[in-house]
């Protein structure tokens, strides 16, 4: 089987859940071999940030941009400090 094909998750020995749990943070960073300096971001920051990792929205844009939504209202985004 492909290394990156999908599984059940009884096959991982796992038990599946019944509902979504909640996000508590979001960090984005990179690695630069820097100590990690974290800023936080405005939600608008925080979802350019999300939105240009998601895969999904270019399949599904809108719902993507929903459940990104959901998490920036909720969750903290923050990132490491970089020299831009």
């Amino acid at each position: 089987m492909a290394e990156n094909a999908r599984r059940r998750v009884f096959v991982h020995a796992g038990v599946a859940g019944r509902r979504a749990i909640p996000v508590g943070l979001v960090v984005a960073c990179r690695w630069d071999g820097k100590p990690f300096r974290a800023r936080p971001l405005t939600p608008g920051l925080g979802t350019l940030e999300l939105i240009s990792h998601a895969v999904s929205a270019r399949r599904s844009p809108g719902a993507a941009l929903q459940a990104i939504r959901s998490v920036v209202s909720t969750a903290p985004v923050i990132e490491q400090r970089t020299a831009r």
